[in-house]
């Protein structure tokens, strides 16, 4: 039985070319993986495949995407943007959507999905208090539950798993195969290859066959802690009657790298969002005097401007901000739209803006980033030039790897 093919595959945004004449094939029940930096046409391809090019973003789709020699066949994603996936409030009320509205939804397979995960104890609560970890375990649930053949795509879908997840992930991934799924796996970190069938890399809208994954690594200047610079002492904090953390005590250090570790679900973009002062009604002290800037886990919320320009501009100033588009690389883009930026470029492009901000304090949470990009060395300078920045991530690997002090939320 024939599986996926994509022959010859263009997508134009007005000048902007964003993938060139993309062709290959997986076959039936099979897996591959895409690798690429971001901006390079990933996410784009992925969309592409599952019918998500819409024709308001002026996207002018060609080429022909088959699957068992079918225009039409079952599909589902889990993107990089998760909250724009999120139509109900709760998973109990947004399951019942799809399966009234769904021809294909399965509520049945979904519960088995999600039972898989150990989710049950959230059904009930509101996907807006869901850890971005807890979120992704719940789209890929959903995106999943259809009976028979069909193709899933999972656009950097399990970047926010912590490590007990991403164990269970291959016999998940097994079933799939089982049930007759087409896999297509989207990522810049080669840690999600899975043992593919067949390995591609995206650069530039382009698409290059590869015999192995293999990405750079890069070296850089941890700093050294210059004294404290933000201090947690005992701090408690609940949704309702639902407890976050209790008595929770930490350090971070101006002058190095500073690491947050945590499970999914551990309180990690909580307690983030209580530092930025977004959050009120907590227990306990924070110690800390001067500027503090958040980069969320969802980066577009924070981007109140339409375009790059108009964001460069009401964060640092006209002047500066136009000269902090020419030297970061985004000369000419300044009427771009934000959402032309994939989520990880998002997330780097606030963090640069705040970097050049200087703010004393600087989170990041979670972040979507290839290990081997400029931004943490530019982080590294702004931390040996005094500044305190955290990096919040259930990766404890990259954390080891990037900050000389790494705390824990278990």
């Amino acid at each position: 039985m024939d599986g996926l093919k994509v022959k010859n595959l263009e997508l134009d945004y007005g000048i902007k070319k964003a993938l060139c004449g993309v062709s290959f094939e997986t076959g039936f029940a099979e897996s591959s993986f895409f690798y690429g930096k971001s901006g390079h046409g990933k996410s784009c391809l992925a969309r592409a495949i599952c019918g998500l090019i819409p024709s308001i973003d002026g996207g002018v789709l060609r080429g022909e995407i088959l699957f068992c020699s079918k225009k039409d066949f079952k599909a589902g994603a889990v993107l990089q943007d998760l909250y724009a996936q999120i139509l109900g409030d709760t998973p109990v009320s947004e399951t019942g959507f799809y399966g009234a509205n769904s021809s294909f939804f399965s509520k049945k397979i979904f519960m088995e999905y999600f039972s898989f995960w150990g989710q049950e104890g959230i059904l009930g609560l509101k996907t807006s208090f869901f850890s971005a970890g807890e979120l992704q375990k719940y789209l890929i649930s959903c995106a999943c539950a259809f009976e028979g053949p069909g193709v899933v795509v999972f656009d950097e879908a399990f970047s926010h798993l912590d490590e007990n997840a991403v164990k269970l992930l291959p016999a998940f991934l097994k079933r799939l195969k089982g049930e007759g799924k087409t896999l297509c796996f989207f990522s810049s970190s080669c840690r999600f290859d899975f043992d593919s069938k067949h390995l591609f890399r995206i650069e530039n809208g382009s698409i290059y066959k590869l015999e192995k994954c293999r990405e750079e690594t890069l070296n850089l200047d941890k700093g050294s802690p210059l004294g404290i610079s933000l201090k947690v002492k005992e701090l408690s904090f609940s949704y309702g009657e639902r407890s976050v953390f209790s008595a929770l005590s930490l350090n971070f250090y101006k002058g190095c790298l500073n690491g947050l570790y945590g499970p999914n679900g551990s309180g990690k973009t909580t307690l983030a969002m209580i530092l930025a002062s977004f959050l009120k009604g907590y227990g306990g002290k924070i110690d800390f005097s001067g500027r503090l800037f958040l980069v969320p886990s969802y980066p577009y919320s924070a981007l109140p401007g339409q375009t790059l320009g108009e964001n460069a501009c009401l964060f640092l100033g006209r002047k500066k901000g136009l000269r902090f588009l020419d030297e970061r690389g985004y000369s000419g883009l300044e009427n771009s739209f934000v959402s032309s930026l994939s989520y990880a470029g998002a997330q780097k492009f606030l963090a640069d803006m705040a970097v050049e901000s200087s703010p004393d304090c600087l989170i990041i949470d979670e972040p979507l980033w290839d290990e081997n990009d400029g931004i943490f060395g530019r982080l590294s300078s702004y931390a040996k030039a005094g500044g305190c920045p955290v990096i919040i991530s259930h990766n404890k690997g990259l954390l080891d790897k990037f900050c000389f002090s790494v705390e824990k939320m278990i």
